[in-house]
């Protein structure tokens, strides 16, 4: 009730100490125009904070706290020069000794992008600019590494391809090399990227059992994936002869190892595609096909009824983008299993509608015309209007809360953007 009563930032991050012990997060605007966010909750210190993304030996006294913080004492910020607040699963303070496995999303490193040129153009965001940021489908982290990964990628195909393979596989790079990183449903540049990496992840997990988690598991992965992407391109810029080899890409570090794990991959990925696709046709390789979104029904999809409950469709975007829709390595496909199933886009202006849509309906009941009312609208990256009343006027509630309205109406009815 405290945070509900705080009348100003200072009353309402010294509730959130008060809140715990799991961890949250907590942002909040003010009237005057400040902003913040601020941990709840306790967070355990431990001796190495990286062994947190490990299974411990609990048989020693090595691995024990050493003691318990009040999240809040590490993670705060109030009104940051950047002039705006990101939270996409990212690290609150990476530099901070708390927050070492609290390593920054590729998510947030596209919102902040997409913010920080936003701000440059305009003084105030608007709805319209915020629903885009939230349906965007660009991998920003493919895009800065696309030229590095291109440069290696040939290298790798020049010295170890088998000549009967080479044109082929250089074809697949070709369509790679002139992508924009976005991962639109129609993108065939996405689902061949994203072939090869599968199986160039799990190679690498393979090759040593010490970095199966990092590769396949852990927040730390993507950063590290990247990271090595633009190493490899640098080594082979200052060096077009330099080998690359790396213990955690291949099992018997050899000569150009990693190169040839590449090209081996790259290899596996088009014949991933081939079978997935049933075609050798690259042109068909739309990346929504291979990466559907799936809502499942539980328990009727476990049923012969699947195909009356189940909702699939082709979706774009990764666990990379800020359009989440997240497919997982260890289940050897790629269908959307986790992704957002409400959107929404809030005005703090009272006298200017807001934005919603849900993924599937507001009812389980098949027989209902809502069970898939909103279904189309979320398909088409649409939303439906809603509006909050201004609490100054909403006697039921009082001055601290603001009441919403929403009226559902049939499906020929709605009101949509």
């Amino acid at each position: 009730m405290d945070l509900l009563r705080a009348k100003n930032p200072e009353e309402f991050e010294k509730a959130v100490k008060g809140v715990g012990p799991s961890p949250l997060l907590f942002t909040w605007a003010s009237a005057d125009g400040q902003i913040g966010s601020i941990a709840a909750g306790r967070v355990p210190e431990r001796p190495d904070p990286l062994a947190a993304l490990l299974i411990m030996d609990g048989s020693t006294s090595k691995t024990n706290w050493f003691g318990v913080k009040v999240a809040g004492e590490a993670f705060q910020t109030r009104n940051p020069a950047a002039g705006f607040l990101v939270t996409a699963n990212n690290g609150l303070a990476p530099d901070h000794p708390l927050g070492a496995t609290g390593f920054p999303t590729p998510r947030a490193h596209r919102i902040t992008k997409l913010l920080s040129e936003a701000t440059k153009k305009r003084t105030k965001l608007t709805t319209a600019d915020m629903m885009s940021i939230q349906l965007d489908s660009v991998d920003e982290y493919v895009r800065e590494t696309l030229q590095d990964f291109v440069l290696i990628m040939s290298t790798a195909i020049k010295r170890h391809a088998n000549a009967t393979e080479v044109e082929r596989l250089n074809s697949l790079l070709d369509v790679v090399a002139k992508w924009d990183a976005d991962y639109r449903v129609d993108s065939v540049a996405a689902s061949i990227y994203s072939a090869w990496e599968f199986e160039f992840r799990s190679v690498a997990a393979d090759a040593d059992p010490k970095v199966n988690l990092l590769i396949l598991g852990s927040p730390v992965a993507t950063t590290f994936f990247f990271t090595n992407i633009v190493r490899w391109g640098a080594k082979l810029k200052e060096d077009p002869n330099a080998k690359l080899d790396d213990y955690w890409c291949a099992a018997d570090v050899e000569d150009d190892a990693c190169a040839r794990v590449l090209v081996d991959t790259w290899r596996r990925g088009d014949r991933l595609l081939k079978k997935s696709f049933k075609t050798d046709d690259v042109s068909s390789y739309y990346w929504g096909t291979l990466h559907p979104y799936v809502l499942p029904h539980q328990p009727f999809s476990q049923t012969p009824l699947r195909p009356f409950f189940e909702l699939r469709f082709p979706t774009a975007g990764n666990a990379r983008t800020p359009l989440a829709t997240v497919y997982y390595h260890r289940l050897h496909s790629f269908d959307c299993v986790h992704g957002p199933t409400l959107r929404m886009v809030v005005d703090m202006d009272y006298s200017k509608p807001s934005y919603f849509v849900l993924d599937s309906g507001n009812s389980d009941n098949l027989a209902s015309s809502y069970y898939r009312a909103m279904h189309d609208l979320f398909r088409e990256g649409k939303y439906v209007k809603m509006r909050f009343e201004d609490p100054s006027n909403s006697k039921a509630f009082g001055p601290v809360s603001a009441k919403l309205k929403i009226n559902f109406k049939k499906p020929s009815e709605r009101t949509e953007l």
